[in-house]
């Protein structure tokens, strides 16, 4: 009998506490109750990658909406086909046949144009990253004109080769390269347009990144350069947040008023990892204001009046509540009362 997915950590549960129940003294009762325990287990279990089974490749993997996913790679050659690595929290996985590069990314399987198998390399174990003999690619997408030799992961979704710097496959228009760096975590955007079951490459001029970077002469935000940060005075003082002798940032734009000698970025809490505050209040403060988002923040509260019910009168009270209020305020404790 089959069950939707959503069914199945509960029938899970079930049959865990039914082999629990049966368990005692007895170790035969004991053992079979481990046995079935481990076959419930199982049977949910999808071992997401890809795999060789009965003869095809095939691309294993699950969600809520479809439940356990099989899809069939008819075009790949058995006999010389190899998984790269595979770990459980990839972003995206690759795999190499003897003619062609796969990548399965968001459910979906689809060969790399003009990937060569033979020199297919991960940078990233995550699959953020990855090169070949001609090319380097971020989530399977080319980098423009990056040098394959030369390239390295500097902080992903960063990276440079000898004469430029990326963010994802966005370039970054660095003045100095000898000395650019990243200052922080960033990310880049998803270079996949994906409509059903199709994938297309996304062209880097369509895309954005975020984060700080710098070099010697010059401060940018994602691939943006920030005209007037002085790079030398330039520092991160937060998820979004930075300041230089003069300015406070957030987000490559300048927080008008901030006092970058008193400023200072809260610690969150953030929704996940995006460095978006969760929940009301300010972000970030000086001397002076708060600040939420870049913003002055001068939100107050309102006050809030809350009507009697209107099915009872204001002062309607049965006999047994008013022997307690009476008794409370007489001096009683709530234990008494």
């Amino acid at each position: 009998m089959q069950f939707p997915l959503r069914w199945k950590p509960l029938c899970l549960g079930l049959v865990v506490g039914l082999a629990v129940s049966t368990a005692g003294c007895d170790g035969f009762k004991e053992q079979v109750a481990r046995r079935i325990v481990a076959a419930a287990a199982g049977a949910t279990r999808v071992n997401r990658g890809f795999h060789v089974i009965d003869g095809h490749v095939v691309f294993l993997d699950s969600n809520a909406g479809e439940g356990k996913i099989k899809r069939i790679m008819a075009i790949a050659d058995v006999k010389t086909f190899r998984a790269c690595e595979q770990p459980s929290n990839a972003f995206a996985l690759f795999a190499v046949d003897n003619r062609h590069v796969f990548m399965a990314e968001l459910y979906r399987v689809v060969v790399i144009a003009g990937a060569d198998p033979a020199t297919f390399e991960l940078l990233t174990p995550t699959g953020r990253f990855s090169r070949d003999a001609n090319r380097v690619y971020y989530l399977g997408v080319a980098l423009e004109g990056a040098d394959p030799a030369s390239f390295k992961v500097v902080q992903s979704p960063f990276g440079r080769d000898d004469r430029r710097a990326y963010v994802g496959t966005i370039p970054i228009p660095v003045r100095d390269i000898a000395t650019w760096a990243p200052l922080e975590r960033g990310t880049a955007e998803r270079p996949w347009h994906q409509v059903h079951d199709e994938k297309f490459p996304r062209p880097h001029k369509e895309l954005s990144g975020s984060g700080w970077s710098k070099d010697s002469v010059q401060v940018y935000w994602g691939e943006s350069p920030i005209d007037g940060a002085d790079a030398a005075s330039f520092e991160t003082c937060g998820r979004f947040y930075a300041k230089d002798g003069r300015h406070v940032y957030h987000g490559g734009n300048i927080v008008a008023g901030a006092d970058p000698a008193t400023f200072a970025a809260h610690d969150g809490p953030f929704i996940g990892d995006t460095g978006v505050p969760s929940g009301p209040g300010p972000d970030a403060h000086d001397a002076q204001r708060e600040y939420k988002s870049g913003r002055v923040y001068d939100r107050k509260a309102i006050p809030r009046k809350v009507a009697p019910p209107a099915d009872r009168p204001s002062d309607f009270a049965d006999g047994a509540t008013k022997e307690v209020l009476g008794r409370l305020a007489g001096g009683e404790t709530r234990e008494s009362a």
